[in-house]
């Protein structure tokens, strides 16, 4: 009951003694705006702590040859999905550090899109509650070490993690792709104002 939700609403600024500024959009959106509403309104709100949640940065993970053509961000394979309904290739191989990439690969998967593998850094735990993804292998404790390809991906080296978190000599092998979508995690854009 003591909460408003200002939607089609910018924060345009932070002044002194914690007063913000808003916009909120009431009718640029409409192609008939109503006769007689106002078009935006000013709000001008103290208030004696804020939360500025603007989301999260996906980080990428480091490895030889990791800014071929065909190597993007999880998150930037599944916006092109979402915001364009554009798959950005045929086969696509997952790397991961964390549990967001496996919904995402079967998301993919669903949209239509062949998920060869996908390489977690972690080891497979029995608590382990990550989605099956239909026709794709899910390598844990391994990496990619490597991309091949000349103009675009063709290509990735994996190989298993030793105890050190290091390549182990000779398990290297050879996965076809012409996409990697790469997941280090994120880090939270998030700012207390008090």
């Amino acid at each position: 009951d003591n909460v408003t939700l200002l939607r089609r609403t910018t924060v345009f600024g932070k002044y002194d003694d914690h007063l913000y500024g808003l916009v909120e959009r009431t009718g640029d959106h409409l192609a008939n705006p109503a006769t007689g509403r106002p078009r935006q309104i000013l709000w001008q709100l103290r208030t004696r702590r804020a939360v500025l949640a603007s989301g999260a940065i996906e980080r990428p993970l480091l490895f030889a040859n990791n800014d071929r053509p065909g190597v993007m961000l999880t998150s930037a394979a599944l916006g092109y999905l979402r915001a364009y309904a554009v798959r950005a290739g045929r086969r696509a191989v997952i790397l991961t550090n964390n549990d967001s990439a496996h919904e995402a690969a079967r998301v993919l998967a669903e949209a239509g899109m062949e998920i060869a593998a996908i390489v977690d850094h972690r080891q497979m735990t029995a608590d382990s509650d990550r989605p099956d993804v239909p026709g794709s292998e899910i390598l844990y404790n391994h990496a990619v070490i490597d991309t091949a390809g000349r103009r675009g991906l063709t290509g990735v080296t994996v190989a298993r993690l030793d105890v050190n978190g290091d390549a182990a000599p000779g398990s290297e092998r050879q996965i076809a792709c012409d996409l990697l979508c790469v997941s280090g995690g994120f880090t939270p854009n998030v700012h207390l104002y008090s």
